[in-house]
């Protein structure tokens, strides 16, 4: 194979991440063309020989490269940062790992992915370009840029922002969950250098490495990033018939990116894997885990979750058994059998034929 026929992809994950991931993977797999060879380089923190052999699943039953790369060797580069300072709570050193990915990989590779674990890629990555003119290529963040007094309020006060102060709109704030780098130039520019001194700088920034990737790609090299459409990063926990006309993207493309996600982020506390209060494109990560290695426990898994919880419980109940009225029809679902009888409407119409008087 050429090295152009590969297709480099970067995750991280710790040991409570391992089938999450491998679901992410699955779906890049599922969609990629059939003529490159997707090439996964894990981030691991923690891995067991069990972790490992259940990612490796994956090659069972696709063609593909799976690297791991121990991030116990690496996490010395963090000590200087305090944890317990950070704002959000739930963040820790770990999500700066995908940072590594600037200095660690090897220098053969000129183009790389990141592909956030908590992702679905419904769409053939080795169709996502990044022009030659350009090093880093992102979606806006929606929510963050119609909400940025708020949200983004940090920026407004760092100098590395100040493109961002000026015009909010034509320096957007991405979010970087999912990205593709040009490594090659990113060398030449010692981009991880940069990002290291910032790092040190600002330890503790609201939403850490996005934070740095943003003062790096999405402000200094302004010029040299690529800003793709919001489909290839939809969020499942807002609404999207909120009003998000204060951000780069017109509603139309808003809306269609919704219904139409190619890449699908189940940002935030509340996963389909742990809870039955996804708002939007739940059932979508269930139809890869159903297709992943691990699908043979699809149900169990599932059903464990909606015992777990109330709102669970009512979709295991429509399930097993639902009444609905479908105009003259009332229909009763068991088990997914469907019964229908006719309802008093379509009797007292019946009468009324025979009987126009009436």
């Amino acid at each position: 194979m050429m090295e152009n026929d590969y297709i480099n992809i970067v995750l991280t994950a710790d040991n409570n991440y391992t089938k999450v991931i491998g679901i992410a993977m699955t779906s890049i797999l599922e969609n990629l063309d059939k003529n490159k060879i997707a090439r996964f380089y894990i981030f691991t923190y923690k891995f067991t020989q069990d972790d490992f052999k259940q990612i490796n699943k994956l090659k069972n039953k696709y063609n593909c490269k799976i690297m791991f790369i121990a991030m116990e060797k690496h996490i010395h580069n963090f000590d200087f940062i305090n944890e317990s300072d950070f704002k959000n709570k739930w963040i820790s050193k770990a999500c700066y790992f995908r940072l590594l990915m600037f200095d660690i990989l090897p220098d053969y590779i000129e183009k790389c992915f990141f592909v956030d674990g908590d992702m679905i890629i419904d769409c053939d990555l080795s169709q996502v370009i990044l022009n030659e003119d350009k090093i880093f290529l992102a979606v806006p963040e929606i929510y963050a840029m119609q909400n940025r007094e708020k949200v983004l309020s940090h920026c407004y006060k760092l100098p590395e922002f100040e493109k961002f102060q000026q015009n909010p709109i034509e320096n957007s704030y991405f979010n970087a969950g999912f990205y593709l780098v040009n490594l090659k130039k990113t060398r030449k520019l010692k981009i991880y250098e940069q990002i290291l001194d910032l790092l040190h700088k600002y330890p503790t920034l609201p939403y850490c490495d996005q934070d740095l990737l943003n003062m790096i790609f999405g402000q200094k090299y302004r010029e040299n990033i690529e800003f793709i459409s919001p489909e290839y990063n939809v969020f499942t926990l807002i609404n999207y018939s909120d009003d998000y006309s204060n951000t780069p993207f017109g509603l139309d493309k808003i809306k269609y990116a919704f219904e139409k996600p190619k890449i699908i982020h189940y940002a935030g506390l509340e996963k389909p894997w742990n809870t039955c209060k996804i708002v939007h494109h739940e059932e979508r990560w269930w139809d890869y885990y159903k297709i992943s290695p691990w699908g043979k426990d699809y149900v169990i898994k599932k059903l464990s979750i909606w015992f777990k919880s109330k709102n669970g419980l009512k979709k295991l109940i429509q399930l097993i058994f639902s009444i609905k009225n479908e105009d003259i029809w009332k229909v009763i679902t068991i088990l997914g059998i469907k019964i229908k009888f006719k309802t008093e409407r379509l009797i007292e119409r019946n009468d009324k034929c025979k009987n126009p008087l009436t």
